[in-house]
């Protein structure tokens, strides 16, 4: 991925700025938004994943890493996601989330947005 790489035409040039100094990051957390409000919350992991990679003191790449593993109303208990989202691995996964959302946490500085530790923190409480 260049940083002139325009994002897929299908995805369109939805943003939403972060904490990062990292085109790339800043990139695939588009993509990774657009994925999850699309309801492809697989493909969302995997650009918050690589965003994540880009720039891991981003707070929010590892937050989308939570945000998509994380519970889904589309996916109830009687569709299996609770027994789906127990492996320690792969997606879904609570243990992934868990553990990515404490890496938000520990991104997040004194000079953090606030709507970045809020977004944090109302995650903590699912």
């Amino acid at each position: 991925m260049s940083d002139d790489d325009p994002p897929p035409p299908t995805l369109g040039a939805y943003t939403q700025p972060v904490s990062t100094t990292v085109r790339e990051c800043q990139l695939l957390f588009d993509r990774g938004c657009v994925w999850a409000f699309s309801l492809h919350r697989e493909e969302a992991v995997a650009c918050f994943q690589r965003a994540a990679e880009a720039d891991s003191a981003c707070a929010m790449a590892h937050w989308g890493v939570a945000f998509a593993n994380g519970p889904d109303y589309n996916w109830n208990e009687s569709a299996g996601f609770f027994a789906a989202a127990a492996q320690h691995a792969g997606y879904p996964s609570f243990k992934v989330a868990a553990d990515a959302l404490e890496r938000a946490a520990a991104a997040l500085t004194d000079e953090s947005p606030q709507r970045e530790r809020d977004l944090v923190g109302a995650l903590a409480l699912l």
